[in-house]
């Protein structure tokens, strides 16, 4: 059995990439069981009194306020214990899970310059207290991950896209397309892939069709409220809506997604902290983004940067 999760992180700011993640499972044991169930001995969805790792939806396990160091240890651990290495920056973590063009693009913007001398990990993360636990329970189970795939999308690459597809849902679906393909060029039997669902949208056959155009007739399995369930060869593939919440390999990609995403502002936020000194740090959402936008027409410091800068709706 092989379990695909695919989330995003930041699809609705106007400052900061886009991030997406897809993750990988392996499943050589004889029942069909979801991956939390597997794991429960040292993963949990909810923070509990136990020692085990919690993993689920980024949003519950990141704030602002709180910091970074959850949302670290989680997806630290996670890479360690499947048996890859840590990365020793920023730079070296984007290298190792996005393709050349997502890299090719951050020249264009000065503040990830110096993203190889951002070092990882950022906080006081103690994640290797649980890596040796999930490696071991992992091979117990007889679960094996794969190396995640990740999509960086500067903001200047999230307008030009914008401008060659014309709106930001098929944007998006431009994205994570290829993260898609991939795992069906494999053609593995009892392949499962839970994208979360963002938004209104219901209906995904046609979409599928068109970037799998060689493949059987896609089999429509349901179009519910919550979710959209598609068969295309031997993968079924879901469109649910909070999946990030009940399955673990969603939760994680919504994690890694929100991790590198939470690093790139932090480069963002220290360039101009350095040349605007007071400037407040920003998150790139909208009521934030606009507050931030106006301290720098302040101080005359934002025209030269233009689609470079601010995402386009």
């Amino acid at each position: 059995m092989v379990y695909v999760g695919l989330d995003e992180a930041a699809l609705g700011p106007k400052l900061g990439p886009f991030c997406c993640c897809l993750t990988h499972f392996e499943y050589s044991g004889p029942r069909n069981v979801e991956l939390y169930e597997i794991l429960s001995g040292v993963i949990c969805k909810t923070r509990d009194s136990s020692n085990r790792l919690q993993i689920t939806d980024s949003k519950a396990i990141f704030s602002q306020s709180g910091g970074i160091e959850k949302l670290e240890t989680g997806v630290l651990a996670f890479l360690s214990a499947s048996g890859i290495p840590i990365p020793p920056s920023f730079f070296h973590l984007l290298q190792l899970l996005c393709p050349t063009t997502d890299l090719r693009t951050l020249n264009e913007s000065p503040w990830f310059a110096d993203c190889s001398e951002l070092t990882i990990p950022i906080s006081q993360s103690a994640y290797y207290k649980f890596d040796s636990a999930i490696s071991k329970t992992m091979r117990n189970c007889l679960i094996t991950m794969k190396l995640p795939k990740l999509r960086f999308i500067s903001a200047r690459e999230f307008n030009r896209r914008l401008e060659r597809h014309g709106d930001k849902s098929s944007t998006i679906q431009g994205i994570i397309a290829p993260l898609l393909i991939s795992v069906l060029e494999d053609d593995k039997a009892n392949t499962h892939i839970t994208v979360d669902r963002q938004g209104g949208r219901r209906y995904y056959g046609t979409w599928l069709q068109n970037i799998f155009p060689t493949r059987r007739k896609i089999a429509i399995l349901s179009e519910e409220p919550r979710r959209s369930c598609y068969r295309i060869g031997n993968a079924s593939i879901d469109f649910l809506v909070r999946s990030e919440s009940s399955k673990l390999e969603t939760a994680l990609a919504s994690m890694i997604s929100k991790y590198v995403r939470e690093l790139a502002m932090l480069l963002f936020n220290t360039w101009w902290e350095k040349r605007i000194p007071g400037i407040r740090p920003c998150a790139g959402y909208p009521l934030d983004a606009k507050r931030f936008l106006q301290e720098l027409r302040n101080a005359v410091a934002i025209d030269e940067w233009g689609l470079t800068l601010v995402r386009q709706r």
